[in-house]
């Protein structure tokens, strides 16, 4: 049997969480001393005399060093603040900068060292500045290090964004219920209720805490700093990217604002395997001269883990249009007569199948997409005779001949001796490369932004990184496969770079490993791997749409009948 393995969503929340409190750890840090830095603009000026002066280096795997330094400055006692008076006192203190601490940000410690030294040794004074509230408080350099303050907003902007991404991502799929069988009977008044497809709730969490928090730094960077500097650029990238997301998510809103909710009516026959159904799109909108009503009939099959993780796999699809003209106006706006011709050969809406009519109105702009779950009870039988519709035909073709929907998603399969060989090839799925590819060049230009504004020392944790993400966007491209099946055998030889050689018994699988982690558009890719008893997972497929994994599970489940 197939397993279906998907990461808990009880896991995404807190490792979210966790990541985010992370980032936002040296953001508070920074924007800590963004404020301080505001606040010494107003402190006075005055001198001080360097009473020590050393330069403490950390530990030599990291090369981090700090300024130590004692200096003593003359300013107004605090009474004689309060008072009115103009008497001044003897201070000690040791803040050389806004940011204290040690580290091997920039070259402002080695320089400022150095300022300092030739002060101490010339017995010259300094500059300083005291707090005109608290003369006891004074500093020796009130500018704000950029490249420090950019490198620890990376953390909140990186992390946090990260981490409130698989936050929302564990709290939608808490809130995704695994689709639910419809009903057994014809539902009340003949009306089903549509639900917008697509994922528009994740986008628009995910959209609105993007912007609140690249936005909010970006402010508050933009408003404490004295003057605009190349490293401000980077900052303004992540609001930047928070217009396009603010942008989708908007689209998403008007879409439900302007198309509302659709409606299914059944108007003559009735929701049974090999059944012919009249019906009644219920729509608020109504074509346009060049739309297209395109409607794709599809039946699912349920695949589940141990756990609570739950895909609903198509494993047979139809689509066909209607004719606009058809249509006339209705109360609730337009009512769009259809024909759902329902296979008989295919299995009823129950706990492990479900039946669905996707809606998509295809025009420029905003378009509709409305889902629908059938009623599908079990047909007459299977000494009935089924309707000779063209769906039925197809349907009753593809159960038969399996191999071509493998051939449609651009796997081969072909006898060889006496045995079968299924041959997955690199570059088969380009949108789904192409976005790897993608990403990949977006990350690579951000780490170069990185590396030019903020300092090299940026490739300690982004060159890692872009690795990563590359060796994953190439292994995508060009990962392929050969199965061999054959003789109560399975021989699999897989890889990208370098080829790997699998040779098992056929009873040496137990089970096969489905894992649906992966989609673009409507398309789930999954990828499919052979589970010995000895706990050996052998991956056969990656990137393959729905109803090819549920053909080579079929494949693999025969040779293990065999």
């Amino acid at each position: 049997m197939a397993k279906v393995t998907r990461g808990g969503a009880g896991c995404l929340i807190p490792i979210g969480l966790l990541f985010a409190v992370l980032g936002f750890i040296p953001g508070w840090f920074a924007l800590a001393d963004l404020r301080q830095g505001r606040a010494t603009a107003h402190w006075i000026p005055t001198t001080a005399e360097i009473l020590h002066l050393e330069l403490a280096h950390g530990d030599s795997d990291s090369g981090t060093v700090s300024i130590d330094c004692r200096y003593r400055w003359r300013a107004p006692a605090r009474d004689a603040v309060e008072g009115g008076g103009s008497g001044l006192t003897a201070y000690e203190g040791a803040q050389v900068g806004l940011h204290e601490g040690a580290d091997n940000v920039g070259d402002w410690q080695m320089e400022t060292f150095a300022r300092l030294d030739a002060a101490r040794r010339a017995e010259q004074p300094v500059p300083c500045w005291y707090d005109p509230a608290d003369p006891a408080q004074a500093i020796l350099d009130r500018g704000v290090r950029w490249e420090l303050v950019g490198f620890m907003l990376l953390f909140p902007l990186i992390f946090g964004l990260v981490g409130g991404g698989i936050a929302i991502a564990g709290v939608m799929q808490l809130r995704r219920r695994a689709a639910p069988a419809a009903p057994q009977t014809q539902p009340e008044g003949g009306l089903l209720r549509g639900r917008t497809g697509g994922a528009g709730n994740g986008l628009v969490f995910f959209a609105v805490f993007w912007n609140l928090v690249s936005w909010g730094i970006a402010i508050g960077l933009l408003l404490s700093a004295p003057r605009l500097e190349a490293e401000h650029l980077l900052v303004a990238l992540f609001p930047l990217i928070g217009v396009f997301l603010g942008w989708a998510a908007a689209l998403v809103l008007l879409r439900r604002l302007r198309h509302g909710v659709q409606q299914l009516r059944c108007e003559a026959g009735d929701w049974v395997a090999g059944g012919r159904v009249r019906a009644t799109l219920l729509t608020r909108t109504a074509p346009q001269p060049g739309d297209t009503l395109l409607f794709t009939l599809a039946h699912l099959r349920r695949q589940q883990d141990s756990e609570n993780a739950t895909a609903w796999t198509p494993v047979w699809s139809h689509q066909f249009t209607a004719d606009p003209s058809a249509g006339r106006p209705d109360p609730l706006g337009w009512a769009q007569p259809v024909e759902v011709p329902l296979p008989v050969d295919l299995d009823p809406v129950d706990d492990g199948h479900a039946w669905r009519l996707e809606y998509r109105l295809v025009r420029p702009g905003l378009d509709l997409l409305a889902v629908f779950d059938l009623p599908v009870r079990a047909g007459p039988g299977p000494g009935a005779e089924p309707e000779l519709t063209a769906v039925a035909i197809t349907a009753a073709a593809d159960r038969a001949a399996p191999l071509a929907v493998l051939q449609h998603a651009g796997i081969t399969v072909a006898e060889e001796g006496r045995g079968l060989l299924v041959t997955v090839p690199a570059w088969r799925n380009p949108s789904l490369h192409l976005s790897g590819i993608g990403f990949a060049g977006f990350y690579t230009v951000l780490a170069a932004v990185l590396w030019i504004f903020i300092g090299w020392w940026t490739g300690l944790f982004t060159v890692p990184l872009f690795a990563l993400v590359w060796r994953g966007a190439l292994r995508s491209c060009f990962w392929r496969a050969h199965m061999r099946i054959a003789g109560g055998r399975i021989t699999v030889v897989c890889g990208w770079f370098t080829l790997q050689t699998f040779d098992l018994a056929a009873t040496e699988v137990v089970r096969v490993d489905n894992t649906t982690n992966m989609k673009s558009g409507q398309t789930a890719w999954h990828n499919l791997s052979l589970v010995t008893g000895d706990g050996r997972s052998v991956p056969f497929a990656r990137g393959v749409p729905g109803p090819a994994a549920a053909r080579l599970v079929e494949l693999v489940e025969a040779a293990r009948a065999l």
